[in-house]
């Protein structure tokens, strides 16, 4: 009897446990919680607006919902770094083919407890109230909400993108189009185009949907469905966000080619700033990872 005891404990310690799946209205609901934490933050510090973004209309997946959290995190660190508080690295996820939902929930997690160790740091004790739960949300919901709160960061830190922070996530790219290069046993002979010194955001945006062209014709190549990203578009008023949306578009499209290539466990290095760097800088650097792209001719 206690052999048979012990064999049946046994069982039930293995026995697999079905996840609770995790929905974009589970997500978006967190997202709705920070929404609210960084009203806190904005109470606290006096600072005042909001800025108006325009909701897009388009197919998105989680791998872009994950890449708008992971600039947020970006953003924090740049608020505790005006509060005196020290940076830390903002971590990135093993490629996928497929990012699931219950990332971005692990993303929402991550800024809350963020949030909160700032508000004790800045000695907030106020609290928010529970929210009703989200439902019937898609990626592009919650994609739309966190692009909002994204840019209401930059309220909250008094200060908008700059073509640092595009210089720095470009920099990450290269670093991914260089694993598919090794990957690929690819000789990498490209080089930089001249760089432009009058460059202006428009020219930037429109180099960042070239570049996207790049690896869409890879993803092709590798039988992976692309998004239209046309909605991103502007033939005027381009501001640096838009520059910084798309460089983070191409990171996020990324992903599901190097899963596809083997490169599971080849992470995207986290941003490492130059403190110098302008639109010339970002518009050659783009130019730059497109002519390494253009090596690729099969897969």
């Amino acid at each position: 009897m206690t052999q048979l005891l012990a064999l049946l404990l046994a069982v039930v310690l293995v026995w697999p446990v079905g996840a609770a799946e995790i929905t974009p209205s589970d997500v978006y609901t967190q997202a709705l919680r920070i929404k609210a934490e960084m009203e806190l933050l904005a109470d606290h510090l006096q600072i005042r607006g909001e800025k108006a973004v325009q909701p897009v209309r388009m197919v998105l997946q989680p791998r872009h919902v994950w890449q708008k959290t992971g600039l947020i995190l970006l953003k924090i660190n740049r608020f505790r770094a005006l509060h005196g508080m020290p940076r830390l690295t903002v971590s990135d996820v093993e490629p996928v083919p497929n990012l699931e939902p219950a990332m971005n929930y692990e993303q929402t997690q991550r800024i809350l407890a963020e949030i909160f160790i700032i508000k004790r740091r800045l000695g907030i004790d106020a609290t928010t109230a529970p929210l009703a739960p989200a439902t019937d949300k898609t990626p592009q919901d919650v994609f739309n909400l966190f692009n909002a709160i994204s840019m209401q960061w930059d309220v909250l830190n008094q200060h908008e993108v700059d073509a640092v922070t595009i210089y720095a996530e470009v920099r990450r790219l290269h670093a991914d189009i260089d694993a598919v290069l090794r990957q690929l046993r690819i000789q990498d002979v490209a080089f930089p185009p001249a760089k432009e010194p009058a460059t202006t955001l428009e020219e930037c945006l429109r180099v960042s949907f070239e570049l996207m062209a790049e690896v869409q014709r890879l993803q092709r190549l590798a039988g992976i469905a692309v998004v239209d990203f046309a909605p991103f578009r502007k033939a005027a008023g381009v501001l640096p966000s838009d520059v910084l949306n798309m460089v983070g578009m191409a990171l996020a499209e990324l992903q599901p080619l190097k899963a596809s290539l083997g490169l599971n466990h080849v992470i995207t290095p986290a941003t490492a700033f130059q403190e110098e760097a302008n639109l010339a800088d970002v518009r050659q650097l783009m130019g730059y990872a497109m002519h390494k792209l253009k090596q690729v001719r099969t897969l």
